[in-house]
């Protein structure tokens, strides 16, 4: 099966972004896009034309072939176990259900990287807020 390009391209961006050190709005404005279209490329919820990946690629010194490499060499080492494990998960699974399980690991991955819930309306926030705390550290 094909991979996506999108989520290479996505996993790329953020990986080499963070590795760069350089925040959503610092790549955003070296490569002449608004940081919240960086963060739909990196969470794979939008599909940019190839101008704007050579853009990414640029503000990032990278060659754009960089960002569109699959190979497992490419990866960090710390995300190849990861992403076994995933295609462990979601192997087998019709569409649908990869679908959904996208989904979930996009909103787990959006509430990890966002800030402390500091309403306490729902009694999720303190899990959400401890379990952010015990994976990347920070208040809970």
């Amino acid at each position: 099966m094909a991979t996506d390009i999108y989520v290479v391209l996505a996993g790329r961006v953020r990986y080499e972004r963070a590795r760069a050190g350089l925040t959503l709005e610092n790549l955003a404005e070296r490569a002449g896009i608004s940081d919240t279209f960086v963060a739909h490329i990196e969470t794979g919820r939008r599909k940019p034309s190839l101008i704007t990946v050579h853009r990414l690629a640029t503000a990032l010194s990278l060659p754009l072939s960089d960002l569109l490499r699959e190979d497992a060499q490419s990866l960090p080492k710390a995300d190849v176990p990861f992403l076994n494990h995933v295609a462990r998960i979601i192997r087998g699974k019709s569409a649908k259900q990869r679908d959904g399980l996208l989904r979930i690991f996009r909103t787990a991955a959006d509430v990890l990287a966002g800030p402390v819930i500091q309403s306490a309306s729902s009694p999720a926030v303190p899990r959400v807020n401890r379990i952010r705390a015990a994976y990347i550290g920070g208040q809970s």
